[in-house]
């Protein structure tokens, strides 16, 4: 899969993501600190108050220059702009300066868009943070160079698309690092309850130590079992392959090979977070048919709680000294 970041904004992409887990872990902290003194709030982005059409930070002309080739063709571009207002992550902020941040926040897009008609003329396209001094616009080239003059703005930075992408998220969970500390799976093994595991993939290739099987016929609900057979538990081998039966309907049973990729896939040049580890491979969906259920589609795979108990027991059953297990 393709990651569509380019080269240059990936440090931005990195930081970027950090500031959001920052942010989205604010109100833990803030549960955690009732006390807290205030953090000290720093600006981001272009710190000397000047606009980014004359400033010193390489990066900062770099994106600028990036983004005014794209606005060549006469085509408007998604940007994400910075606004000059002091941050700290509200957890580590006291209750009055944490509503004195967002209050700032909040003054700053205002005045930024009454500085800008035009912008305020397509408020449809305008994304708020509330939380951060950010707002994500669509400009065209003449707003463009209006942001990139105003002294209120930062940074500017483009509205990337991306697709999934493990070579990336890998990196950003800290995998890599940990890998370079002798962290890497080896000797462990992660069972995966989820809807089957495709063992044959190339990525999976020898990972599957033991497979499983816990799914439920009930006509009441319209619920079939999806395990080979029929049956509503099995622990033969190739019991997780998701579509093996022929039973779970077609595409909706490739999430757990999916999440069993990012846990521990290896082809030899694409890996998993923990790139050494094995598997153990548990089927805990079943089969729906009828909108009752299902509401978007005909058929669809669900898990029953009592599936997933059952698989949870079974897998304290494949604890042996030579299969640890230190993670379901």
């Amino acid at each position: 899969m393709k990651h569509l970041c380019p080269a240059w904004l990936k440090p931005w992409f990195k930081w970027c993501f950090r500031l959001a887990i920052l942010a989205n872990l604010s109100a833990v902290l803030l549960c955690s600190t009732a006390n807290a003194q205030s953090a000290k709030r720093v600006l981001l982005g272009n710190a000397p108050a000047a606009p980014l059409t004359i400033s010193a930070n390489v990066a900062a002309s770099k994106s600028l220059e990036q983004l005014r080739s794209k606005a060549q063709n006469g085509l408007p571009i998604r940007v994400i702009v910075g606004m000059r207002v002091p941050f700290a992550p509200e957890g580590l902020l006291s209750a009055a300066n944490l509503n004195q941040q967002q209050d700032d926040i909040a003054t700053a897009r205002t005045s930024l868009l009454n500085k800008m008609p035009t912008l305020r003329n397509k408020l449809d396209k305008v994304k708020n943070f509330d939380h951060i001094p950010f707002v994500a616009l669509e400009v065209d080239a003449t707003e463009l160079e209006q942001l990139a003059n105003l002294v209120e703005v930062t940074s500017i930075e483009e509205d990337q698309l991306m697709f999934v992408s493990l070579a990336q998220s890998v990196p950003l969970v800290g995998g890599t690092t940990a890998w370079t500390s002798g962290y890497t799976g080896a000797g462990r093994t992660v069972a995966v309850l989820d809807t089957g595991v495709d063992k044959n993939h190339p990525f999976l290739n020898g990972k599957v130590v033991s497979e499983a099987c816990y799914s439920t016929t009930y006509s009441g609900y319209g619920s079939t079992s999806v395990c080979p057979g029929g049956v509503t538990t099995s622990t033969e081998a190739g019991s997780a392959l998701p579509y093996a039966s022929g039973v779970c309907p077609a595409g909706k049973c490739d999430h757990g090979t999916h999440v069993a990729g990012i846990v521990a896939g290896n082809d030899g040049s694409k890996f998993g977070v923990a790139k050494d580890a094995n598997l153990i491979a548990i089927q805990v969906f079943s089969r729906f048919d009828g909108t009752a259920w299902c509401v978007s589609s005909a058929s669809c795979a669900l898990t029953w709680s009592s599936d997933q108990v059952l698989a949870c027991k079974g897998c304290t059953h494949c604890a042996t000294p030579t299969t640890l297990i230190p993670s379901i």
